[in-house]
């Protein structure tokens, strides 16, 4: 789990990043993954990605709201999501 930098929805399939680029390709959703990794600080942050919090390195607004991990990628916040995920992170109560 400490490996796994973000989770990407492809349909029916999920793909795994992990840090050291890899990528794994699961045939279960992302919505099992979701229930799987509640509480080892992962936040599900658009319908398509779920993110490892603890390699969170900005949020960025322009042109939308972005989440930048830890390689420089760039993951979009849906605006129904970036509420709840601003009181994850503690910065609205």
């Amino acid at each position: 789990v400490d490996s796994i930098t973000y989770l990407q929805s492809q349909g029916r399939y999920t793909l795994i990043y992990t840090k050291d680029g890899d990528s794994i390709v699961s045939s279960k959703n992302l919505g099992v993954y979701e229930e799987l990794l509640l509480k080892n600080n992962f936040f599900r942050i658009h319908h398509s990605y779920i993110v490892n919090v603890d390699l969170a390195v900005k949020i960025q607004k322009k042109d939308g709201t972005y989440l930048e991990i830890f390689n420089k990628k760039y993951l979009p916040i849906s605006k129904r999501r970036v509420e709840g995920f601003y009181k994850f992170l503690g910065i609205i109560k």
